[in-house]
């Protein structure tokens, strides 16, 4: 008997889900999973690349390629930690977090539109706590990501993103909200939503607002989570909870 199959398709922050050769045996579950999953990872896409000719990585043709089954979209962590930074210290635009929320959230719902949800049963996964912490290693990172390095000195440019570098409860805050959009937008068009951030979380943290664990920190001058057999089976749990697999 086959298992049933999930598909993903997202941006690099979706590559947890990815199937890994004789990774099963690693994830110290009672049993194996009940489910396949497989997909794209599709490093530098973006909700933000939904928009007609926005992108050249042809993400909504392979979106608009699956017409039945179980998908999972998982978007919008590089626009909320590159493209949000992109649009303040690039194109010089003076536009608020929420505000910018709400820009996704507007080009995520109609894209989804034209999803047949008598075919395809959708799950909209939320965005993962920031990694990006401290502010001065969030601004490295952030502006040798958005400046031509053969354009632009990296300390010039670190000096012209660092006072836009939001704190981390903040940026948090961004990913919170939304997070909370898109759960909105789930339960509008009647599709599942799902995100990782309890099982992330530091549950010692203080403040209002969750902080991302240290285990889940990568070490890697990158804006990741860890690639380790918690964050997989994480990933892999949420998916299958998600559409009622386990």
């Amino acid at each position: 008997m086959s298992h049933p199959v999930i598909r993903f398709i997202g941006d690099s922050h979706s590559a947890y889900f990815e199937e890994v050769a004789h990774f099963g045996g690693r994830l110290s579950l009672s049993e194996p999973l009940p489910f396949r999953i497989t997909g794209d990872a599709v490093s530098g896409a973006s909700v933000a690349g939904f928009r007609p000719q926005a992108s050249k990585l042809n993400v909504r043709e392979k979106i608009a390629s699956i017409t039945e089954g179980r998908l999972i979209l998982a978007f919008g962590q590089v626009d909320l930690e590159l493209g949000y930074y992109y649009r303040l210290a690039i194109k010089k635009e003076q536009i608020a977090p929420e505000s910018y929320v709400d820009w996704l959230t507007g080009i995520y719902r109609d894209f989804v539109a034209g999803i047949d949800p008598a075919r395809v049963d959708l799950a909209l996964k939320g965005v993962n706590l920031t990694v990006l912490t401290p502010k001065t290693f969030a601004a490295r990172y952030v502006s040798r990501i958005i400046h031509d390095a053969q354009a632009m000195r990296r300390a010039h440019a670190q000096e012209l993103v660092a006072p836009l570098i939001l704190s981390e409860a903040d940026q948090n805050r961004m990913h919170l909200a939304f997070n909370a959009r898109l759960a909105d937008l789930a339960a509008q068009i009647g599709c599942r939503y799902f995100d990782v951030v309890d099982q992330t979380r530091d549950p010692d943290a203080p403040g209002d607002v969750p902080r991302l664990a240290d285990a889940h920190r990568t070490a890697k001058f990158d804006h990741h989570l860890a690639d380790t057999v918690a964050v997989r089976r994480i990933h892999y749990l949420a998916a299958g909870r998600a559409f009622g697999l386990i």
